[in-house]
């Protein structure tokens, strides 16, 4: 039964706690178990249960030389013990709250996978630092600004912001074509692998989608990953610089300048600008620039007048630059920017809160409602192609409070319908794909940053240990 042990521990945290009640049905086709109603109504138990997830899935290695390793693994019910990279940082984001050196040491775990070259890989193996030969959504800057607004230890920031500026100047010396803006070379560095935004690339327009799965629907993503192995040995690197020295591409590539990657790539130097202007107004200002080169470069390229949005872009097998008109949630992240104009704001946020776009019952879709190939119900493993992605809240801590905080309660709703997962049926609540993903704890940060949860109806069991956990089941 879907995780009956914490059923007990909710029901009790609910008689103290404040939040949004929702009664929700789980009958939908979802990962819950029939008809069963999730009772965890206040904001305080779902922290509660968030924090669960987080303590049973965290892992402390010891080195031979007598080092200790610290990382959350997603899930226990679909990964590995291993690191994840942007799921490590959304463990960190929600951590901070609950052991703050917990959240530290998962940080120093993670950047000690710091190659040469300044690349963090997308999932990393302790006590080796072993690491595949790509990347991820570059969310390292935000872990580390917030390990910083609950630590404040200027040290920590002069020890690992240096860490962080090699891994953003690694997105700009592999990916960057020489535009301005970093290009991915698979599905795997987005991290929203299977997205309509690429079927354009993939020259291919699938209808009933429900009806197919993800090798009939992608026979180019198999095709893609032994090329690069039989062809590269999976090093990206050479990759990237044979892409330069081509004028055209075979069927064999994969270029796209995804507007979400870029986003993060650009926003995260002036996040990590602020963090490092606390000791070093110099080093901070020539952060601010690269900032501002990129953030010029997405306006100039990636900003389509006509759709009044921003799009993803992609080289064609003919060596031009096409881009994509359908609106998938990657659109929405530009909300991040710092430089955006008064009317682009204006255009992102009218989507976002359009009920015939993004703004559902359980927001946000991955894909607009408006497009045909929204499919709200996750099916055949075709991560991102409808169901709603509890990371992209993040996306309005940009000034939208009142937007926000409705967005959170949704969210809440869907937590309180189906439990953590990661992902959620947009229209019904009901969960999918991973249960207790970790990322998806980053609505614990949420309830902080909206002021929804403070010392007067927190969870108080800050630095609960697995025992704890296991015995209040």
């Amino acid at each position: 039964m879907f995780l009956s042990w914490s059923k007990t521990a909710c029901i009790a945290l609910a008689i103290a706690g404040t939040g949004p009640i929702v009664n929700a049905s789980a009958s939908d086709g979802g990962t819950t178990e029939g008809d069963e109603t999730w009772i965890c109504p206040t904001y305080a138990a779902q922290q509660y249960c968030a924090y669960q997830y987080l303590v049973r899935q965290a892992n402390t290695v010891t080195s031979t030389a007598g080092e200790a390793y610290y990382f959350t693994q997603p899930s226990l019910f679909k990964y590995g013990a291993g690191q994840w990279l942007w799921d490590s940082c959304g463990a960190i984001i929600a951590n901070v709250h609950r052991d703050i050196d917990d959240a530290i040491l998962e940080f120093k775990t993670l950047m000690n996978s710091l190659t040469s070259d300044g690349m963090v890989p997308e999932e990393i193996t302790w006590p080796a630092g072993s690491g595949n030969a790509w990347s991820q959504m570059p969310t390292i800057p935000w872990a580390l600004q917030a390990i910083y607004n609950e630590a404040n230890d200027v040290s920590f920031l002069k020890e690992q912001a240096p860490k962080v500026a090699a891994y953003l100047d690694w997105w700009r010396t592999t990916h960057d074509l020489g535009d301005g803006l970093v290009v991915i070379v698979h599905p795997w560095e987005v991290g929203i692998v299977a997205s309509p935004a690429f079927d354009a690339l993939w020259h291919t327009s699938p209808s009933g989608v429900a009806a197919v799965d993800f090798a009939t629907l992608y026979l180019k993503f198999p095709e893609l990953k032994s090329y690069y192995s039989s062809s590269w040995s999976n090093n990206f690197t050479a990759v990237l610089a044979q892409m330069r020295a081509a004028s055209s591409l075979t069927a064999d590539w994969f270029v796209v300048q995804d507007i979400a990657i870029n986003t993060l790539v650009a926003v995260g130097w002036a996040v990590l600008g602020d963090l490092v202007a606390e000791y070093d107004t110099a080093t901070a200002k020539m952060y601010y620039a690269k900032n501002e080169a990129h953030e010029a470069a997405i306006v100039k390229r990636m900003w389509d007048s006509s759709l009044k949005r921003f799009v993803t872009t992609y080289k064609d097998q003919d060596g031009t630059w096409q881009s994509t008109s359908l609106q998938t949630v990657q659109s929405l992240f530009p909300l991040l920017l710092r430089s955006l104009s008064a009317a682009q704001r204006a255009a992102i946020v009218a989507d976002v809160t359009d009920e015939a776009k993004f703004w559902t019952e359980y927001p946000f879709p991955s894909v607009s409602k408006a497009e045909d190939t929204y499919t709200p119900k996750y099916v055949y493993n075709l991560l991102w192609r409808g169901p709603s992605w509890g990371f992209t809240k993040g996306l309005l801590y940009s000034g939208e409070d009142a937007v926000a905080s409705t967005a959170v309660d949704r969210w809440s709703n869907a937590i309180n319908a189906s439990g953590v997962w990661e992902m959620w049926n947009p229209e019904t609540g009901v969960g999918y794909g991973a249960e207790g993903l970790g990322m998806s704890a980053t609505f614990v940060d949420a309830l902080y940053r909206l002021g929804k949860i403070d010392s007067t109806n927190e969870y108080a069991g800050n630095g609960i240990t697995v025992d704890d956990l296991w015995a209040s089941g």
